[in-house]
């Protein structure tokens, strides 16, 4: 299994590629025998390219609606533009999440931590099979715009990665969960120890951040967006920001479970590695798991919390000067459970391809 690990950690383009392929084409044929439009496929998806700042006042999750607006009421059979934006957001997201492990993550021939991240972004269910068979969602762009401002806050623009964080969380509120936590842990660490220097560069972003999630918190909801006839998601503006379900089959539960533990064993195992490191990225990097008190979405929760563990440690060696830690065989043995090709977890549950 190691050995397996290593192969496509060593290949990680090719397989991440083949794998994508592979939620595609289940995609593609399910478009292909579907009978209705086209933009129907992704109809819960759909409406949230509609709410607008314009049309329905403040509401969550508008600001991408809100930049799309010019262009989409300025064709003809815009749900299906809103279709086509969906694969091609997905497609760009894809080939950042290359380019990042390709920059950020080097290929680690012992099979170590790197190696395992790497084939299970490659081929795992929480991986890229995963990002292309739940295409058209919000997150995607918001991978993009975590990235940005994470790339500001090392840098120490405080002002440009406040902006970024508040763009996340205005475009989807998740955000303020996943990310954020992550932008601030970044900031306040590259800041150095001065402590006039952390405010400096952590100041922008909680401030940001933090009114853009109380305006959410407060002023989300819209009865106008809520009655919005395009697409099926109207829903989101009428309910609240919890959603607690556990409705889930145990054996499912178990399997989302296994994987958080192995994540949170890999991260601990980095950290004890590097005890001097910065122990708020530790602390981000555990936030996303707040998201199942949020959200039914148990299974695009994990794909979630796999990512943002992953770029905490890649930031981890990366920019803090850390080490990778030196796994045994039983160790790397279990990390390969998050490598195994079983398909997509889907939304809510686990290995959907299976169960």
């Amino acid at each position: 299994m190691i050995r397996a690990a290593v192969f496509v950690s060593r290949h990680f383009t090719l397989f991440a590629c083949i794998a994508y392929l592979a939620g595609w084409i289940e995609r593609i044929a399910e478009a292909a025998v579907h009978e209705g439009p086209l933009y129907a496929l992704r109809s819960n998806n759909l409406t949230q390219f509609f709410v607008t700042y314009t049309d329905h006042g403040f509401a969550k999750r508008a600001l991408a609606g809100t930049l799309l607006r010019p262009l989409l009421q300025g064709v003809g059979q815009p749900e299906l533009w809103a279709f086509w934006i969906m694969v091609m957001t997905n497609l760009v997201g894809f080939a950042l999440v290359l380019w990042l492990v390709r920059r950020c993550l080097p290929h680690d021939e012992t099979g170590g931590v790197p190696a395992i991240l790497r084939a299970a972004l490659a081929v795992g269910s929480a991986g890229v099979v995963q990002i292309a068979h739940d295409y058209g969602r919000l997150d995607h762009v918001n991978y993009a715009v975590a990235a940005l401002g994470l790339w500001f806050a090392l840098c120490g623009r405080a002002w440009p990665a406040g902006l970024a964080a508040a763009a996340g969380v205005l475009i989807h509120e998740a955000f303020a969960i996943y990310a954020v936590p992550l932008i601030l842990a970044s900031a306040w660490s590259a800041a150095g120890p001065g402590g006039t220097e952390r405010i400096r560069t952590t100041g922008p972003p909680v401030l940001c951040a933090g009114t853009a999630a109380l305006a959410v918190l407060v002023l989300g909801g819209s009865e106008s967006a809520a009655s919005l006839q395009i697409g099926t998601g109207a829903y989101v503006w009428k309910r609240g920001l919890i959603e607690i379900g556990w409705g889930l089959p145990w054996y499912q539960a178990a399997v989302l479970a296994g994987y958080w533990l192995i994540l949170l064993a890999l991260l601990f195992r980095t950290r004890r590695a590097n005890p001097a490191g910065p122990g708020l990225l530790t602390l981000a990097a555990l936030c996303p798991l707040a998201l199942n008190l949020f959200g039914i979405d148990h299974g695009r929760w994990l794909t979630i919390g796999f990512l943002v563990v992953s770029t905490a440690l890649a930031l981890q060696v990366r920019h803090f000067a850390g080490r990778w830690p030196q796994l045994t065989g039983a160790e790397k043995r279990i990390g390969c459970l998050l490598a195994l090709p079983l398909g997509p977890h889907g939304v809510t549950g686990a290995w959907t391809w299976i169960f």
